[in-house]
């Protein structure tokens, strides 16, 4: 659905996001319909777009035990969701809190040193 208030035609797109092979360096989702790199930490939602964050899913693809965080930068602050998160060995963590973010807004990931953590990201862009 359009946003209203814009008085134009908008999309409103279900989509995924990954990150591969998380390591111990902050990384952020894409939300440009293309994987992250891992290590990167300067993709934002872009200009005209809202997301709102359905779920984020982490595989632990180590033989040992891992921690993970989640934070949000509105670009000015890094704000915390989850810090320290523990998942087990050849384990998987679903977090389904949903959230929203605007243009300039991104979330980045990190694992402890050693880490080798997949991620699945699903959301809704919605453009104006």
């Amino acid at each position: 659905m359009a946003i209203p208030s814009y008085g134009t035609a908008g999309t409103e797109v279900l989509y995924r996001t990954t990150i591969n092979a998380l390591a111990a360096v902050d990384t952020s989702f894409r939300w440009d319909r293309t994987n992250a790199t891992t290590g990167t930490s300067s993709y934002v939602v872009e200009s005209n777009h809202i997301v709102t964050v359905l779920s984020i899913v982490f595989c632990n693809t180590a033989a040992t035990d891992r921690t993970f965080e989640i934070k949000l930068n509105n670009g000015a602050d890094d704000i915390y969701l989850l810090t320290a998160t523990p998942i087990g060995a050849i384990a998987t963590y679903v977090w389904n809190d949903k959230f929203v973010l605007v243009a300039g807004d991104k979330i980045t990931v990190a694992g402890p040193s050693g880490s080798n953590i997949d991620c699945w990201c699903t959301y809704i862009d919605q453009a104006f």
